[in-house]
């Protein structure tokens, strides 16, 4: 089982080792960030970051953040970036990020979680928790939100049993 946690200064350099790995994977090009703007960003800024370790080492992370909603007048997240190395795909660290997400957002005092998914993989995902769009864009809100914030640090076959029907999005 791995360990997920909010990225620190210490982290840095790793992270932006899997910043570059996504981006490659992804869109076929290099990282062309600075690792000083993103240490500013997550630590000082309006981002935020969780990583996820398998033993000692970085396999994935997470970037949100904050949003509103005007339709509804709410505060939720927006899901940047979400990376699990290839290896370890399938284990189960992309569910345990996207709850440990969603639980930080509500800890904020949001109410949804909003993001768009760039592969078929992460879509499939998506679609098991959320409302999906064309061109995959996700929200996640309502009871199905805060129900699903309620889920991280369960095991993971519990907390898919317990996730609530697409339709509890729409309820308040």
């Amino acid at each position: 089982m791995s360990q997920v946690r909010e990225a620190g200064p210490e982290d840095m350099l790793q992270l932006t080792g899997l910043l570059d790995e996504y981006m490659q994977e992804t869109f076929q090009k290099r990282w062309t960030g600075s690792r000083e703007a993103l240490t500013r960003a997550v630590l000082h800024g309006g981002i935020s970051a969780l990583v996820a370790f398998d033993d000692a080492e970085m396999v994935g992370f997470t970037f949100w953040q904050r949003s509103y909603d005007v339709h509804h007048t709410a505060w939720g997240g927006h899901l940047l970036d979400l990376y699990v190395q290839k290896p370890l795909r399938g284990g189960g660290i992309a569910p345990e990020l996207l709850l440990a997400t969603i639980a930080a957002v509500h800890r904020t005092g949001g109410h949804f979680l909003r993001g768009q998914g760039v592969s078929e993989q992460g879509d499939r995902l998506y679609d098991r928790f959320a409302v999906t769009f064309p061109g995959t864009q996700f929200i996640l809100g309502g009871r199905a939100f805060r129900e699903l914030a309620g889920l991280y640090g369960l095991p993971l076959r519990e907390a898919f049993r317990r996730i609530p029907a697409k339709s509890a999005n729409f309820e308040p």
